[in-house]
């Protein structure tokens, strides 16, 4: 009688060949950016270098009000529901004061500005509500935040990868588009800044990995089963 002598390490080897199908990411470049400004309320910020989010604590500023706006095109995505998304932005220009909190909302399917035009879009004609000259928030999509931004992560990529990223790329996927928006909720006077599609970096990321096909774990798990059995063969012989 021939005893197999199958050891951790085997079954380790099978396990990883069965199962490990790492998907490609993704990666969407900006598609369009802007910021409108309370102050500027029929002026058009599309060509700017930076984009500016300010919402300041104090209403001794309230005229300094700003909110940015990010829109991807998901229409190159064609791999099916997501399993994972971080949205990354690149800070250019932080309160040196006190560090920075920003949220980060989505406009949903039918929401106003969700596909905004970058060269038009303004503060008086962008369909959002305010509220006494503030975001109304209520009907959007809270994705998540950035939090604790000081001046010395100016330049580095700040990544963002939530459950609610993932839920909202998903909502969106049949809308071929998805539209953030940058809300400061601790500011001072000093119009934070981040970099656009105009700038040096090229703006913001959304990267996208999609859930593995069925059929593409059937195929590994047919490699991994076919590579245990050569490596049972050869223990035999």
């Amino acid at each position: 009688m021939h005893y197999i002598n199958i050891t951790p390490g085997l079954l380790t080897i099978c396990g990883l060949l069965a199962i490990s199908t790492p998907a490609s990411a993704v990666v969407l470049d900006t598609d369009a950016d802007t910021f409108i400004s309370i102050a500027n309320p029929d002026a058009n910020y599309g060509a700017n270098t930076n984009l500016n989010a300010l919402v300041p604590e104090s209403s001794l500023y309230a005229d300094r009000v700003r909110y940015t706006l990010i829109r991807f095109d998901l229409s190159s995505y064609t791999e099916g529901t997501v399993a994972d998304a971080v949205l990354t932005v690149i800070p250019q220009d932080i309160n040196f004061s006190s560090s920075q909190d920003f949220s980060i909302y989505g406009i949903p399917v039918g929401g106003a500005s969700l596909d905004f035009n970058e060269s038009t879009l303004t503060w008086n004609n962008s369909g959002l509500t305010f509220i006494d000259g503030q975001l109304d928030t209520s009907g959007l999509t809270y994705i998540g935040s950035y939090s604790d931004l000081v001046p010395d992560d100016e330049g580095v990529a700040q990544t963002l990868s939530t459950a609610e990223l993932v839920d909202y790329a998903n909502s969106m996927l049949s809308e071929g588009i998805a539209t953030f928006i940058i809300v400061n909720t601790d500011g001072t006077s000093f119009f934070n800044k981040f970099d656009s599609k105009e700038s040096v970096s090229g703006g913001s990321t959304l990267s996208i990995t999609a859930v593995p096909e069925p059929g593409t774990l059937a195929l590994a798990l047919g490699v991994g089963v076919f590579a245990m059995a050569a490596l049972l063969r050869k223990r035999r012989s």
